[in-house]
């Protein structure tokens, strides 16, 4: 619990005006980068899991990210 309130106040600090970021589990966060492209939003991503552990060296916690395109639902 402690490891994901200090990610998600990583992620609040690091996030542009206008990005959406909620937690979907206990586990997980979904971040929504609309102008952002494919690689734009992998560098967001590895600058938020960068700073999260030089903020925080000991944590235990490992950090996945993945990158994917929001497509429509026609």
């Amino acid at each position: 619990d402690r490891a994901m309130e200090n990610l998600q106040e990583q992620i609040r600090t690091n996030l542009r005006k206008g990005d959406v970021a909620s937690r979907c589990s206990v586990s997980q966060f979904i971040l929504l980068l609309p102008q952002a492209n494919y690689e734009n939003s992998c560098k967001v991503c590895q600058r938020i899991i960068r700073t999260f552990f030089r903020q925080f060296p000991h944590s235990p916690a490992r950090i996945h990210a993945s990158v994917q395109p929001l497509e429509p639902n026609l």
